[in-house]
């Protein structure tokens, strides 16, 4: 009787569970990636294009940059917060594609495990150290990401954001749901979903503001003259 119960209960916690099916993409979403749940047929999840700065109220990008020193060798702060971005045209094209397949679809953000920032092999040996890493939320969420950077780091950095051109790095999510399997059934799985993250654009070219030297001076000029 124990072990009926134990069954029991372990089966109404299952499909409790909200979980999405990793290696499927849902149908009509061709263009972008829309995970199906495995249990409730009119749950989808929305995964995210691109991280991108997020921005404030007045439309500032929540972006800074410091500058300091130590052991008298010069060294660069930046934190910034990054949002999920997705592609609004596509991603309306689709839910409309797949209400015509699931009237009642309902739409939901991506939830992950864990996830961190990838820099790519030509900006690990400028960055001194980074907090970028982030555990349990939903893909949607404004992240806070602040990295250190070295003294030639600072000749890289600071005129490419400073000219507004984007530093991209690669998001990395670690995703629980399930996979199914070619007689259907579902098995437990975990993915690791990539994004782009772009850190910088056109527009932080517009707010020199944002960039101060190790005096709380605005730092106007693009290349570091002194060490």
């Amino acid at each position: 009787m124990k072990i009926l119960i134990i069954t029991v209960i372990m089966l109404l916690n299952a499909n409790a569970w909200a979980l999405p099916v990793l290696n499927k993409n849902t149908p009509g979403a061709e263009d972008v990636t829309v995970f199906p749940d495995h249990a409730d047929p009119n749950l989808f999840y929305l995964a995210p294009k691109a991280y991108v700065i997020s921005k404030n109220d007045a439309g500032i990008p929540n972006f800074s940059y410091f500058e300091y020193r130590v052991k008298g060798v010069r060294h660069g702060f930046i934190q910034t917060t990054i949002t999920a971005k997705f592609d609004t045209a596509q991603l309306e094209e689709a839910k409309n594609r797949i209400r015509a397949i699931f009237p009642s679809a309902q739409f939901t953000a991506l939830a992950f495990d864990s996830s961190s920032v990838e820099f790519s092999d030509t900006l690990k040996p400028l960055i001194v150290a980074n907090d970028c890493n982030h555990q349990a939320g939903l893909v949607g969420d404004e992240q806070v990401c602040s990295f250190e950077i070295s003294r030639k780091g600072i000749n890289v950095f600071r005129p490419m954001l400073k000219k507004g051109i984007t530093i991209t790095t690669q998001i990395a999510f670690s995703i629980s749901g399930v996979k199914q399997q070619a007689d259907g059934t579902y098995i437990n799985h975990t993915n690791s979903y990539n994004v782009a993250g772009r850190i910088g654009d056109k527009e932080l070219a517009n707010y020199p503001e944002l960039f101060i030297d190790e005096y709380g001076k605005v730092i106007k000029a693009e290349f570091n003259e002194e060490f």
